[in-house]
């Protein structure tokens, strides 16, 4: 008898998906880009967790597939241990097309056999439900880690950002500090990276190298 599964996609909102799975059931959390900002076709973070209830140690592999733009799916492959009682934190990054349509996410077991896999579709037709938000050429994109405080937290609304490119918005996407990226893909799509007193404690090697 198939056992309920549930599934958590949290970027800036959250939404609940109900699944049947066989043998295995897994919680896995997806945040995209910062704050839900990305540019079309340029790395951007998409940081995963990924916790189980099982009472035995999990070998497999994580897979993430996302259209990259017109003619190409990325698919991002990271083999995982899955330890009762232990979430795991994947920092990853990957591309997202302008029209990108379903994010298929997909766990296999050492075998080879799908154990877990959901399609999230990333542009509902709702604006409060839309798990991404595109920032274009002409736009400024400032990454946050620690508190919006001060002038940072009204720069949406106050500033706009002039280039050779043209006159664009200004975003702020925040970061807590364990969270932040820890490979030079997911600050690609940033113009400027603005660390507010963060938690150092909290900031692994790899992070702030």
């Amino acid at each position: 008898m198939s056992r309920i599964l549930i599934a958590f996609l949290v970027v800036s909102i959250s939404a609940t998906w109900v699944q049947a799975a066989k043998d295995v059931e897994f919680n896995v959390d997806l945040f995209c880009g910062w704050d839900g900002y990305y540019r079309p076709m340029e790395w951007t973070p998409a940081e995963i967790g990924i916790s189980t209830n099982l009472t035995e140690p999990f070998e497999g592999v994580f897979t993430l597939s996302a259209q990259q733009d017109g003619l190409n799916t990325l698919n991002i492959v990271h083999n995982i241990v899955l330890t009762p009682n232990q979430p795991l934190a994947l920092p990853l990054a990957t591309k997202f097309d302008f029209h990108v349509g379903k994010c298929v996410l997909n766990i296999r077991d050492k075998r080879g056999r799908t154990r877990w896999e959901q399609a999230i579709d990333m542009w509902d037709f709702s604006t409060a439900n839309r798990l991404l938000r595109v920032v274009q050429d002409q736009d400024l994109l400032i990454g946050l880690v620690g508190q919006a405080q001060f002038g940072l937290l009204r720069l949406r609304d106050d500033t706009a950002s002039v280039s050779p490119r043209g006159s664009g918005s200004v975003w702020v996407g925040t970061k807590v500090a364990r969270m932040m990226p820890w490979d030079w893909t997911g600050f690609v799509s940033l113009d400027l990276l603005v660390l507010y007193d963060p938690d150092w404690d909290l900031l692994r090697p790899q992070q702030v190298k």
